[in-house]
């Protein structure tokens, strides 16, 4: 990214905030208008804001990403060989490598269920008979998959 980039960088995260409930960690820029590069191209914020989008839409709407997130904040980290990270009202993608819409979705989904204290996981395990625990992985495989039940509200 560029200073000409600058301003256009900065709609795209007014909007993802104001619409979306993203929060963005700039990097870029001196705040003062210098520009300093930091660790994110014009095409990943381009990625990152279409995908989220594309996101809310299935979702029913912009303001569906933050009803069902919380907010997010987004940052760029080393996460060493992990693409990306995310806890409730946090994602991380790595700074190693780019990233691909699906590990946004995937990452905005595990966002999603921190909001809601890992609820989606445990219904999810427990309509599918899947795991997400390493001990509950290894005694399914001893002694067999529980009978799918039916998810009722």
């Amino acid at each position: 990214m560029n200073s000409a980039d600058s301003q256009y960088a900065d709609e795209k995260l007014t909007v993802l905030k104001s619409m979306l409930q993203v929060e963005i960690m700039k990097d870029w820029g001196d705040g003062e208008g210098a520009w300093k590069a930091g660790n994110w191209t014009k095409e990943e914020l381009d990625r990152l804001y279409s995908t989220l989008m594309c996101f809310a839409e299935c979702l029913g709407g912009p303001q569906r990403v933050g009803e069902c997130t919380g907010g997010v904040t987004v940052h760029r980290e080393d996460l060493g060989t992990h693409g990306g990270e995310a806890l409730a009202h946090r994602v991380s993608l790595s700074v190693k490598q780019t990233f691909t819409a699906w590990t946004v979705v995937h990452e905005f989904a595990h966002a999603w269920d921190g909001n809601t204290g890992w609820k989606l996981s445990r219904l999810l395990e427990s309509y599918t008979g899947g795991h997400t625990s390493r001990i509950t992985g290894i005694v399914t495989r001893l002694i067999g998959t529980p009978k799918m039940r039916r998810i009722t509200k």
